[in-house]
């Protein structure tokens, strides 16, 4: 009888949906492209291609670009559920479902089982070394080893979805759950403290920082290109990625220091080396329409 029941308990699925950070940048990118796509047509299309209507051909193409690729980034923005990474709890098991595009790449499922000796699920950011080394489901057991598994977290995880990740997997699983911050040394014991909810000024103040400090290559590029800065167009955007770059570290320190982790100046300075090409990109991109627009204007 306890059988049955434990086997009629109902799944759980908490799908890790992008947070408002994760979100705005692939929207302001469309938002952009949108914005190239007015221009174009109802500025350059109409103004100098009127006289050549054998030309229409270009427009229209760069059309289909440019709004297959705002249609691209509002689907990074919003993804359907069946690509998105999922957490799913059962009465033996709990599973740990990646993104569409790591399935499409070989990430397997990750799968930890659940025995009648297990005590409790901890969801844990966890700490190696005072490095930052992701977030673990983690199954427990006084007598048995523990089993874990790696999963993607896309947003913070505030007291409403603390309280409905622990809720929907109690109610599938049978166990209680609980959020720490786990610090794990080389040839140390693992020593565990609370992970409570993000306080909601400073995880807004969070995402206006990030969001800063993505917007500065549209800003920079829009100045430099509307203003027709071209001898100085070069240094301009190094300082701006340098800033950038600067702004990307601080931040990370100081993140790192609040889950109680450490990393050098020079390996955070080092792992923001490679936006130098996004950041390329989307300057050049902006100094080119900019520089468009400002020609018309002028």
């Amino acid at each position: 009888m306890e059988t049955t029941t434990i086997q009629a308990r109902e799944p759980f699925v908490f799908y890790m949906t992008p947070g408002v950070v994760v979100r705005s940048l692939p929207l302001f990118g469309a938002a952009f492209f949108l914005s190239m796509e007015l221009y174009l047509m109802w500025g350059l299309a109409f103004e100098h291609l009127r006289p050549n209507p054998g030309m229409w051909w270009v427009p229209w193409s760069v059309t289909a670009l440019l709004l297959g690729s705002s249609a691209f980034m509002i689907r990074l923005a919003f993804p359907p559920h069946r690509v998105q990474p999922r957490l799913e709890a059962r009465h033996d098991r709990i599973t740990f479902i990646p993104r569409g595009i790591d399935r499409v790449l070989g990430d397997p499922d990750a799968e930890i089982a659940i025995s009648p000796k297990s005590s409790e699920v901890l969801i844990c950011l966890d700490i190696y070394d005072k490095h930052f080394d992701g977030y673990r489901v983690i199954v427990h057991s006084p007598e048995e080893p523990e089993q874990a598994t790696k999963i993607m977290i896309l947003s913070a995880l505030d007291a409403r979805k603390r309280r409905k990740i622990a809720d929907g997997i109690a109610a599938a699983t049978g166990l209680p759950v609980r959020f720490v911050i786990r610090r794990r040394a080389t040839g140390e014991s693992v020593t565990e403290s609370p992970w409570n909810p993000p306080d909601r000024a400073a995880d807004r103040a969070r995402v206006a920082q990030i969001l800063a400090i993505g917007l500065t290559p549209f800003a920079t590029g829009a100045v430099a290109g509307y203003l027709d800065l071209q001898k100085t167009a070069f240094i301009i955007a190094a300082l701006a990625w340098l800033v950038q770059s600067l702004a990307i570290v601080c931040y990370s320190r100081i993140f790192l220091k609040r889950s109680g982790s450490s990393k050098s100046f020079r390996s955070t300075f080092a792992s923001a080396l490679p936006t130098v090409f996004t950041f390329g990109a989307w300057y050049g991109l902006a100094y080119v329409i900019a520089r468009l627009i400002g020609s018309q204007v002028n």
